[in-house]
C-alpha cells in the first residue's frame, strides 16, 4: 500500500509494510477458535484408533492361543 504526503509542494512516497497489531490479533483469534473446534474431534479420533488397535491385538492373541 502506497501513500503520498505533500510537503511544501513536494510529494513524498511512503510505503507501509507488515501487519498491524489488530490484524495479527484477529488472525490469532481465528486460529484459536479453529483449534478449539478441532481439538476434541482429533482427540476422539485418536482414542478410537487406539481402541481398535487394542481390539486387533486381543483378537490376534486369542487366535494364537487356540
Amino acid at each position: 500500500m502506497n501513500k503520498l504526503l505533500k510537503n511544501n509542494g513536494k510529494s513524498l512516497k511512503l510505503t507501509t509494510l507488515g501487519f498491524t497489531l489488530i490484524e495479527l490479533l484477529g488472525v490469532l483469534i481465528v486460529l484459536a477458535v479453529i483449534a478449539l473446534i478441532t481439538f476434541p474431534i482429533v482427540q476422539n479420533s485418536i482414542k478410537n484408533s487406539q481402541e481398535k488397535a487394542l481390539e486387533g491385538s486381543i483378537a490376534m492373541i486369542e487366535e494364537a492361543a487356540h
